[in-house]
């Protein structure tokens, strides 16, 4: 809980580096985070516009079988809008309704 409280202080000011490294911190203590952290990360990589950090942690999600949910692919497609990705922030779109994943009005105003 202390771990996920600092790292959504993170989004807030904006500090992906302090954010990603409370995550290896919760790794190497052997804890695997759950969705609202990722979320989280996700979050505080759009926040500084750092598209590739949150492509990375939507794959680590897989790779560690951590649910991903309308938030995560809305903060995913947010920020790929935010660096002009239209096309992929479409492809996220896709993916969503290919899961089965509700969209919302967020989803399309993203």
């Amino acid at each position: 809980l202390a771990s996920w409280m600092a790292i959504s202080s993170c989004v807030r000011s904006g500090r992906l580096d302090v954010a990603m490294q409370l995550y290896e911190q919760i790794k190497l203590q052997g804890l695997t985070p759950g969705t609202i952290t990722f979320n989280t990360l996700i979050t505080t990589a759009e926040k500084a516009g750092e598209l590739n950090a949150a492509l990375w942690l939507f794959d680590e999600m897989e790779f560690k079988s951590v649910r991903r949910d309308y938030i995560t692919y809305n903060t995913l497609i947010s920020s790929c809008a935010g660096v002009k990705e239209w096309q992929r922030a479409l492809d996220f779109v896709e993916e969503m309704k290919f899961n089965n994943i509700n969209r919302t009005t967020i989803t399309y105003n993203s």
